[in-house]
């Protein structure tokens, strides 16, 4: 499995919105379930899905969603660092470790979808702060988690900034 992205909102989105959204996206577009969609970005990438969750859970695979994941004080830390409690959570997923341009994709396509709902996105295991060099673009924040680690998230913004620099790259 390749890299996660997930986009928290602070507002559950209205789903046939969303499928428009994904419909003028992506490729090959197979709705999985009311909350999912299989596709791909451009012709030979990877397959990606998106599915919206709760916040604190992630997709099972089958349609529907895990029990929570974030114990609570995590969800404090991330409603925090976000600066809302989210309704809703998209999670991207990418199908392969090695899909440069599938990876790249994947972020404009967060990027697109935290900007359309105000939201922020996670961006998964990214174990150093991103950088942009010298220039600076949209919001960065940080979650310290409870085992200390921390959980980069940033506004659609800074990850379309991102996906055009030459140090963009998802960890998977």
């Amino acid at each position: 499995m390749g890299p996660t992205l997930i986009v928290f909102v602070p507002t559950a989105p209205a789903l046939h919105e969303l499928d428009d959204v994904v419909h003028s996206s992506a490729i090959d577009v197979t709705r999985l379930s009311p909350t999912t969609w299989s596709f791909w970005l451009a012709p030979g990438t990877c397959n990606a899905n998106l599915a919206v969750v709760p916040f604190g859970t992630e997709a099972d695979g089958n349609g529907g969603f895990t029990e929570p994941i974030l114990d609570p004080a995590d969800q404090r830390s991330y409603a925090a660092a976000v600066g809302f409690h989210p309704a809703a959570a998209f999670q991207l997923d990418n199908g392969c470790r090695n899909d440069p341009l599938g990876h790249v994709l994947l972020g404009r396509l967060a990027a697109s979808l935290a900007r359309q709902w105000l939201g922020l996105i996670d961006l998964g295991s990214v174990k150093a702060r991103p950088h942009l060099g010298s220039y600076v673009a949209g919001v960065l924040r940080c979650a310290i988690l409870s085992n200390g680690a921390a959980a980069y998230l940033c506004d659609g913004e800074f990850m379309e900034a991102w996906t055009c620099s030459e140090a963009y790259y998802l960890e998977a």
